[in-house]
């Protein structure tokens, strides 16, 4: 082998070796550092939370909290303020233009056609909906506070509605709660 071949296996031979015992050193620093014990505390909390339920819960937002905690007791709700959210005007779809469907056709609110709405408490889950016919709809809505949906009926809207309601409730009392999802209605 040439010298100038050699030499450059040498350089680099040094240059591993160099990158080992920088290595080395570094895991000797992080093993003395482990046995400092804040390090080993902090390093206790960190798998702890790591595999924690609760660390879940704390990485939630408000207000997947506040729903939570509603799914988790809203079976014991019986007496609400009676505040209505109105998820729509309906037609039967057999009677309208889709003779092959079954359920609900959404209309506009004032469609001429129209046979029933539907109605869920803000502190109920939806499947607790109400459904009304028209003709009884105008007393349901005097007679109850109604917020009306911004678009046409959407699940995600009604929850995000429902979940803030809560949350109002839980930071700011019931009273202001009630004050801010009635200020959303129409009326």
């Amino acid at each position: 082998m040439k010298p100038e071949v050699l030499e450059k296996i040498k350089r680099n031979y040094l240059n591993i070796q160099d990158e080992y015992k920088t290595h080395y050193r570094r895991v000797q620093r992080l093993e003395m550092l482990e046995q400092h014990p804040l390090v080993q505390e902090y390093l206790q909390l960190k798998e702890e939370l790591a595999t924690s339920s609760i660390a879940k819960t704390i990485r939630e937002s408000r207000l997947d909290s506040a729903a939570r905690a509603f799914a988790a007791h809203a079976g014991s709700i019986k007496v609400t303020n009676y505040i209505f959210v109105c998820l729509g005007t309906y037609i039967d779809s057999v009677k309208y233009d889709n003779p092959g469907g079954s359920g609900n056709y959404q209309v506009e609110y004032n469609h001429p056609d129209a046979e029933y709405r539907i109605y869920a408490d803000i502190e109920k889950p939806i499947f607790h909906s109400i459904k009304i016919p028209i003709s009884f709809c105008s007393e349901f809505e005097k007679t109850h506070r109604i917020i009306y949906l911004k678009k046409f009926y959407s699940e995600c809207e009604f929850y995000d509605l429902q979940d803030q309601f809560f949350l109002d409730a839980i930071e700011v009392g019931q009273e202001e709660a009630i004050k801010r999802v009635l200020a959303k209605s129409k009326n």
